[in-house]
């Protein structure tokens, strides 16, 4: 419970400062001032910052048509948002499978019977080639 309540405290900091960081960034624009390089707002974003990048990319209308930026930050998006379906599946997997702890399923295997030694039946391989002729 603890590793969720940081998590969610860690996204809800990166995004925020995400944000921040876009505003100010909107900010020197305006004034002509020196100007936060792109490569520190995608890092933001990259760090868990995505929802607060895009939300001021939308809001405060900052670099919402320059490209190759606005590519690169929706690209951010699209590989977080996997990395959570993929985070997803492989718990709903884990809970679904009978043996998830794999330290269980080697007990398991020891336990039913794992031979040391030669195979009880020998395997001999065939190929379904033709032999090959010389040229």
């Amino acid at each position: 419970m603890i590793f969720f309540a940081c998590l969610l405290f860690y996204l809800g900091f990166v995004n925020l400062m995400a944000y921040r960081v876009f505003a100010d960034d909107k900010q020197r624009a305006i004034r002509k001032d020196q100007r936060t390089p792109e490569v520190t707002l995608l890092w933001w974003a990259r760090m868990g910052g995505w929802f607060g990048a895009k939300y001021a990319q939308q809001k405060l209308r900052h670099k919402s048509y320059k490209e190759p930026f606005r590519s690169r930050l929706n690209i951010i998006g699209m590989v977080h948002s996997m990395t959570v379906v993929a985070i997803i599946l492989t718990l709903l997997v884990v809970a679904v499978t009978p043996h998830s702890n794999p330290f269980m399923q080697v007990s398991q295997m020891i336990q039913d019977g794992w031979q040391v030694g030669p195979p009880a039946q020998e395997s001999v391989l065939v190929s379904l080639r033709p032999p090959a002729g010389r040229p």
